[in-house]
C-alpha cells in the first residue's frame, strides 16, 4: 500500500512540475518578441497625436512609448505593437488619423483592437486563427 501512495504522490509530483513547465513556456511576455528585438528606429515612433493624447496628465500611461514598433500599413491605416511599462501585456495600434486612432492592451494570445473599417489582432509566429479570415500584416499582427 505504501508503493501506491508513493507512485501516486510521485505522478502528482510530475503532473505538477510539468503543469508548471508548460505556464512558464506560454506565459505572455512581449519583450521576448522578435519585433523588440532591435532597438526603435525614427519610423517606429507613434504619431505626435497619439503621444500627446497617451500623455495627459489625467491619464495613467501605462503603455510603453519607447517599445512602440511599426509593423506596417494596411487600406489607409498604419499598425503598430508595443508592450506596456511593466512589460506583461501586448498593445496593438491602429493610426488612421490625427482623430481617429486607437490602442489597446491584453494578453497577447487573442488580442484584438479595433476602430471603423480596421481590425487587427496579435498573433505569435503569424498563425492565422483557423475559419477565421485574416491576414499576415506582420508575424506578430493580423489585419482585416
Amino acid at each position: 500500500m505504501m508503493v501506491r501512495q508513493r507512485s501516486r504522490l510521485a505522478a502528482i509530483s510530475v503532473g505538477a512540475i510539468t503543469i508548471g513547465v508548460l505556464a512558464g513556456c506560454s506565459a505572455d511576455n512581449p519583450s521576448d518578441l522578435p519585433v523588440f528585438d532591435n532597438k526603435q528606429q525614427s519610423v517606429d515612433v507613434l504619431p505626435a497625436t497619439i503621444i500627446e493624447q497617451l500623455s495627459g496628465p489625467d491619464l495613467e500611461l501605462d503603455l510603453d512609448l519607447e517599445s512602440s514598433r511599426y509593423v506596417g500599413e494596411d487600406n489607409g491605416a498604419t499598425y503598430y505593437v508595443a508592450h506596456d511599462q511593466a512589460e506583461t501585456m501586448a498593445c496593438i495600434v491602429i493610426f488612421v488619423s490625427n482623430s481617429s486612432w486607437v490602442s489597446g492592451c491584453g494578453s497577447q494570445s487573442g488580442l484584438e483592437t479595433s476602430i471603423p473599417g480596421h481590425n487587427a489582432r496579435f498573433t505569435v509566429d503569424g498563425i492565422v486563427p483557423s475559419g477565421e479570415e485574416w491576414t499576415v500584416l506582420h508575424e506578430n499582427v493580423l489585419v482585416r
